[in-house]
């Protein structure tokens, strides 16, 4: 349970407000806040209220980060000749695996000097559009040399992200009216039309799965690895204006 705040106004003249007003989590999912009841004289009476919408589906796109390390104790430039043809080796076994080539990127390269030792990274980010692949996506990774594997990110293709946006913030909006009819029904009222809406947050959240390279390679000859997913979330949080009747 949550505090909601309702204050009203009467024309100009004086202010009112009703503290510790609570409500259980709408239909929809989301929490919805009371901001405000205002009513003045000859203008439009309304109640804003804040809704969240949250739609929860399968994902449709897998990404993660597959690294290749190199050293040398006296010698940088053999570090760099050591990244440069692993790194290349690495990516050809990718391709040939059918990953596009814009879903592989380098996202880190890095060499420097350590303890009097020379360490290089070349560190690619993967995605898939096969979530269910994921798995044997990686193992071709690490029967090419693969040292590291990062986490493994279930997630949305844009185009889903958006139409399952829509869904979302179309239910952000039926849980702002369910708690404005609430609040209103509290003071004798009833809601009308919606006058304005505002979009004041949106946002998404992958589902992640740790990686155990170690325990990958021991596994290779028992068959291709399993990387189990959950759902995406995609949300958005909008502010409405509800006409009062």
């Amino acid at each position: 349970m949550n505090r909601r705040d309702f204050v009203a106004a009467a024309g100009a003249t004086g202010v009112a407000a009703l503290a510790g007003c609570t409500s259980a989590l709408g239909a929809g999912g989301g929490e919805t806040t009371v901001e405000e009841m205002t009513v003045r004289g000859g203008d439009r009476e309304t109640i804003s209220v804040e809704g969240v919408g949250v739609v929860e589906t399968e994902p449709d796109r897998a990404t993660f980060t597959v690294s290749v390390e190199a050293e040398d104790r006296e010698d940088a430039d053999a570090v760099v000749r050591e990244l440069a043809e692993r790194a290349a080796e690495l990516r050809e076994a990718l391709l040939d695996h059918g990953v596009d080539e814009d879903d592989i990127t380098t996202s880190r390269y890095s060499l420097r000097e350590r303890d009097h030792r020379y360490q290089g990274v070349h560190r690619y980010a993967v995605g898939v559009d096969d979530p269910d692949g994921v798995g044997e996506t990686i193992d071709v990774a690490v029967a090419a040399g693969a040292d590291s594997i990062g986490r493994v990110n279930f997630t949305l293709s844009e185009a889903r992200r958006e139409d399952h946006y829509e869904e979302a913030v179309d239910r952000a909006v039926a849980d702002a009216r369910r708690e404005a009819e609430l609040f209103a029904g509290s003071a004798d009222r009833s809601v009308g039309e919606a006058v304005s809406m505002e979009t004041s947050q949106t946002g998404h959240s992958p589902f992640s799965q740790r990686f155990d390279i170690a325990y990958t390679a021991e596994a290779t000859d028992s068959g291709a690895t399993q990387i189990e997913h959950g759902d995406v979330s995609v949300t958005a949080r909008v502010t409405v204006a509800f006409e009062l009747l």
